[in-house]
């Protein structure tokens, strides 16, 4: 009898562990479906906010070159209120600037959150690992 309890013990104990190896094994797979989504949808918001900081600089410098032909001696001269709509636009410019520097930001936080993710990510699977080796 103590022979039957013993394998009934021993049973239980393999079934016990292998009902956590596969809860494990599910947050295992959920943790990387959400890692994947993760990194997909902040991949989409870097290809996006690239986009966008290449159309701005690409409008920045066309205010500029706007702003330089206009400070040409005839122009300044003969059209005063063109050097003021530019000089706006060259502040505008500056603000386009300011927000291609906070997007850069941005980047630059999403990706350390990349890395964040990703050490929680290797983190689990040692502790899997750890778990399913006991």
């Amino acid at each position: 009898m103590s022979r039957r309890s013993s394998a009934g013990r021993s049973l239980s104990l393999v079934d016990y562990s292998e009902t956590d190896l596969n809860k494990l094994q599910q947050q295992y797979r959920k943790a990387e479906g959400t890692k994947k989504a993760y990194t997909e949808k902040t991949q989409f918001l870097i290809c996006r906010d690239n986009r966008e900081i290449q159309r701005l600089l690409e409008e920045r410098e066309e205010h500029l070159r706007s702003l330089r032909f206009s400070q040409s001696r005839f122009t300044r001269w003969t059209d005063a209120s063109v050097v003021h709509d530019l000089t706006d636009m060259l502040v505008c410019g500056d603000k386009i600037e300011q927000e291609w520097q906070a997007e850069k930001g941005k980047v630059a936080s999403l990706k350390e959150q990349i890395i964040q993710w990703e050490r929680k990510l290797v983190n689990r699977r040692l502790v899997g690992e750890l778990h399913s080796s006991v």
